[in-house]
């Protein structure tokens, strides 16, 4: 069975990834995400990869960033902020999320004890 908390781990090393990327590269890279499919893509020139079956997750972003109605990205700058926002994930009883601070582009990973059911 799918476990949130290590979608979550991967979610955000894909996260870090891509900030390393804008800071290394000195040009804005995006972590897209789609929520339908669990589908993610680290960067413009990484390879898409796949959360395990199971896993519900929910992206919040602004509104620029949003593709559709179930696809959007967190976009990183040079200077290593990013636009911020977060993923809440759960399988089953098991719940995580990821937070992108927009000033630091730092990650947080919460236990997502506080947060509602994804729906």
């Amino acid at each position: 069975k799918a476990d949130a908390r290590v979608a979550a781990r991967e979610i955000a090393a894909g996260l870090r990834m891509t900030r390393n990327l804008a800071m290394l590269r000195g040009h804005a890279e995006a972590f897209l995400i789609d929520s339908a499919s669990g589908a993610f893509r680290a960067g413009s020139t990484a390879t898409p990869r796949r959360l395990p079956g199971g896993v519900r997750l929910v992206l919040y972003t602004t509104t620029e960033e949003r593709r559709s109605a179930t696809a959007g990205s967190i976009r990183f700058f040079p200077d290593g902020t990013s636009t911020g926002g977060g993923i809440r994930l759960q399988s089953g009883n098991s719940r995580a999320e990821v937070l992108v601070d927009w000033l630091t582009g730092h990650l947080t990973i919460g236990d997502g004890t506080n947060a509602p059911p994804t729906p």
